[in-house]
């Protein structure tokens, strides 16, 4: 369906019911698909599986009753559902609760008098920021080792006032989406990649896509090739499928982790992305593989050192200083719109500036109050949504349906100012802000600005969509903390539940802080230096782009090079843009647009194939067996 020029389509209340109750069940079944069930991660991507796969029964179960009865829901009602279940699905999960809970009882659990926690760590942190801080309490225990009914009298009061910062922090999301929509959406019409699929079932316009051969061509691949090579898991002994090769082989080891994995379903996804983008993606990878190996021929580490969590120094200083540069441009390139929107904000005809300010205001009084200095607040989140306006961009540019940053708001500090700077009090309550930062995939800001595009496409009043997003966070926050919970204190934070988010995740930021303040450093010059290398290509390569009208390479892919989200999807980017470019060459715009039903089928079968044999799983007994279409 194409909406009328000047008319907004009004949202259902049905709609609005059966997204709401949709949004009730995903959060109940997420923190048990993610804990105990673990045979996908339910909310950890921009293009969440879980939410995909309760999206596709509906519209199933709505063709259904369209044959059956010739009533169903619109197109316009299926587009509002879809986007209360994109914003809601990562709550539930590595959005918000899988990192959060168990980060407020890992520093006393886990503290001994090996690691000293209790003496560096524990006087600093509020006591009506965490449930217990008795390491030793039935809370905690019981927590870990299960078998118990939720303790909510010490949880309740702990989590109404997370919930007061979360509101803030959602707040903020919201604004700054708002704010830059227009111009992304309007100005310089971002392809949007991962709503493609949901949007080819809410846009009837002639025949449909899913009524096309050539879309289940698509969709069958994914499901053979990874149905095939689950086989072995059950008894079935059928030689695999090759979707992954070390180029360690090949080019040597001292290029650090290099494969090339095949997803079908990320080919899917690149195919709508613009081709500059995806050469940037796959090449800027290239690049960092050869300065890896050209400092290893050089006999010297300045390359390949440092780096606490995904790609060394050198590269995520680059992609930090990439960021700078690209976010400046994205600001410049929306100031009209921006202007417009702050100068109807002084008449009180726009609330996103006003929210932005208010949520940042709010966020940083929140930690003050705790006691975190002013200006680490302020550094802290400032370069979280930094980071957050840079990861929504890959999304919606780029169509990455998984993201992570290569580097961390921390990282603002510690290189421009240096660890030394950071007391303990401030150590201390970023530790339990840390887990919501080390892994952003299931961040929320993408699924918004996702959703105001497929308000754009379909006609859905941009307010009233806005207002069921609200609401499917108002709903998923409490149901998630419930169900986390509930979850958590029957099956216990032990061996039988996920080590990565009991344990693994929640330790870290300690861990990491503690090694901070045995061994403080200054300035980091060999970040700056890197940061400074990073932002001077990346300005070049603005230069070139605006200069020559056929220039390849979009420098976005710079800000991710070197992390691992990129080493998981660049064989698959290359092989897209490799394949879009030869059906453009030699087929044209139409032979493009009679491909994109097979490159949509991909896309649908891998949410599909997860879902199909988790559900096989779950009747077999098995657990922890995740088929992973895209990158984990």
């Amino acid at each position: 369906m194409t909406p009328e020029p000047g008319k907004s389509v009004r949202i259902t209340m049905r709609s609005v019911v059966i997204g709401v109750l949709g949004v009730t069940i995903l959060c109940l079944a997420s923190p048990y698909q993610d804990l105990v069930y673990r045979n996908m991660i339910a909310g950890g991507h921009s293009a969440p599986l879980l939410a995909m796969l309760f999206f596709v029964m509906l519209a199933v179960l709505n063709w259904l009753v369209r044959k059956s009865t010739g009533k169903a829901l619109s197109g316009c009602e299926m587009a509002t559902i879809f986007c209360m279940f994109l914003v809601a699905s990562g709550i539930p999960s590595m959005g918000l609760v899988d990192y959060l809970i168990p980060a407020l009882i890992a520093p006393f659990y886990y503290a001994d008098q090996t690691n000293n926690w209790a003496a560096h760590f524990h006087p600093h942190i509020p006591s009506w920021l965490v449930p217990t801080k008795d390491g030793n309490s039935e809370i905690i225990l019981d927590f870990v080792e299960g078998g118990a009914s939720v303790p909510w009298s010490a949880w309740i009061p702990c989590l109404a006032m997370w919930s007061t910062f979360l509101a803030a922090f959602y707040l903020t999301t919201f604004s700054l989406c708002r704010l830059f929509s227009e111009s992304w959406i309007h100005v310089e019409r971002l392809s949007f990649p991962l709503v493609e699929l949901p949007l080819a079932s809410f846009e009837d316009n002639g025949k449909p896509t899913w009524s096309r051969s050539v879309f289940w061509l698509g969709v069958w691949v994914p499901v053979f090739i990874y149905s095939w090579n689950s086989l072995p898991r059950y008894g079935l002994e059928v030689p695999g499928i090759p979707l992954d090769s070390d180029l360690r082989r090949v080019f040597g080891r001292n290029l650090g982790v290099f494969n090339a994995a095949v997803y079908p379903s990320l080919i899917g996804f690149f195919y709508f992305v613009p081709s500059t983008v995806s050469c940037g993606i796959w090449a800027f990878f290239i690049l960092m593989k050869f300065e890896r190996g050209f400092g290893a021929w050089c006999g010297t580490d300045l390359i390949e050192k440092g780096g606490q969590y995904y790609g060394s120094s050198a590269e995520l200083h680059q992609g930090m200083g990439a960021m700078m540069v690209l976010m400046a441009g994205w600001i410049w390139v929306a100031r009209s719109s921006l202007a417009k929107q702050f100068k109807a904000a002084l008449r009180g005809k726009d609330w996103a500036p006003w929210g932005t300010l208010l949520g940042l205001i709010y966020m940083v009084s929140f930690w003050g109050a705790a006691g975190m200095s002013l200006w680490v607040g302020l550094a802290y989140f400032l370069g979280f949504f930094v980071i957050g306006i840079a990861l929504t961009r890959l999304v919606a540019q780029a169509g990455l349906p998984y993201v992570q940053s290569a580097f961390l708001p921390t990282h603002w500090v510690t290189t421009f100012v240096g660890s030394e700077s950071l007391t303990l009090q401030n150590m201390s309550l970023l530790g339990l802000n840390f887990p919501m930062s080390f892994d952003m995939a299931g961040f929320m800001m993408p699924s918004v600005m996702n959703g105001l595009k497929v308000s754009d496409r379909t006609g859905i009043s941009r307010r009233g969509i806005l207002a069921v997003m609200v609401l499917a966070v108002a709903v998923a926050l409490p149901v998630s903390f419930y169900s986390f919970l509930t979850v958590a204190y029957e099956q216990g934070g032990s061996a039988k539940t996920s080590w990565w988010f009991f344990e693994g995740a929640p330790k870290l930021p300690f861990r990491t802080f503690m090694s901070m303040a045995k061994k403080p450093e200054g300035m980091d010059w060999h970040g700056i230096s890197f940061t400074a290398i990073g932002a001077s290509v990346t300005s070049l390569l603005l230069f070139l782009s605006r200069r020559f009208s056929g220039w390849p390479i979009h420098p976005l892919g710079y800000i991710l090079a070197g992390s691992w989200v990129v080493q998981l999807s660049w064989f698959s980017c290359f092989l897209a843009w490799m394949t879009k470019g030869l059906i453009l060459r030699y087929g044209g715009g139409q032979l493009y647009r009679s491909a994109a039903p097979f490159f949509l089928g991909l896309i649908l079968g891998g949410f599909i194939t997860p879902g199909l044999w988790a559900l096989i799983a779950f009747f077999t007994g098995e657990l922890g067996h995740a088929v992973s279409t895209f990158p984990p």
